[in-house]
């Protein structure tokens, strides 16, 4: 270990960077749940207006195609932003390997899992609406926004997340390697005294 390694200006820190990090998730979150909703009525609006089928439904069954977007748009509103409520969401999979230069929020294992739901929703609607899926031309996929929502430029906050995140990252993987070498080191010298 590193003998300037200082454990508790080390756990301070990280302190402090995890609550920079809390705070960009709370932003990055308020913004998706405020654009995940428009992102699944824009893309069924869209998918309607390039479908032939549109030109077969009748004022009913555009009525209900409407409704069920807008339920839609909102029950997964409530999904995303609660399953990504949990600061651990965030959080880097210590079984996974950190992303050389990760960029979106798809790069994120964890939240790439919860935007699919987006996709996976919106097919699921228009199948059920008998709208083809083909008709959908792979705009389905929830990408982040690159205008401000809810006060906030999303592209900014992702980039900011990555950068706050590879610093948690690195500092807590060097906190924890201390707290084992002074677990081992006070084992060795148990087995010494012994």
């Amino acid at each position: 270990m590193d003998s300037e390694f200082d454990p508790i200006a080390a756990r301070q820190t990280l302190a402090q960077l995890e609550d920079r990090l809390q705070r960009d998730v709370s932003d990055m979150r308020q913004v998706l749940v405020t654009d995940v909703p428009t992102h699944v009525v824009r893309v069924v609006r869209s998918t309607f207006e390039r479908s032939s089928r549109a030109d077969e439904m009748g004022a009913p069954a555009i009525s209900a195609l409407k409704q069920a977007t807008q339920e839609l748009a909102e029950n997964l509103a409530g999904e995303v932003g609660a399953a990504l409520e949990d600061f651990e969401a965030w959080t880097w999979p210590s079984d996974e390997a950190f992303p050389a230069d990760p960029s979106g929020l798809r790069d994120h294992p964890r939240v790439a899992e919860v935007l699919d739901r987006v996709e996976v929703s919106i097919v699921a609607l228009l199948e059920q609406h008998e709208v083809p899926i083909k008709d959908l031309a792979g705009r389905g996929a929830y990408q982040i926004p690159s205008y401000f929502v809810a006060g906030h430029f999303m592209k900014s906050l992702v980039a900011n997340y990555w950068r706050a995140l590879r610093d948690y990252e690195e500092l807590r993987n060097k906190v924890v390697e201390a707290e084992h070498s002074d677990v081992r080191s006070a084992r060795r010298k148990r087995w010494d005294s012994a």
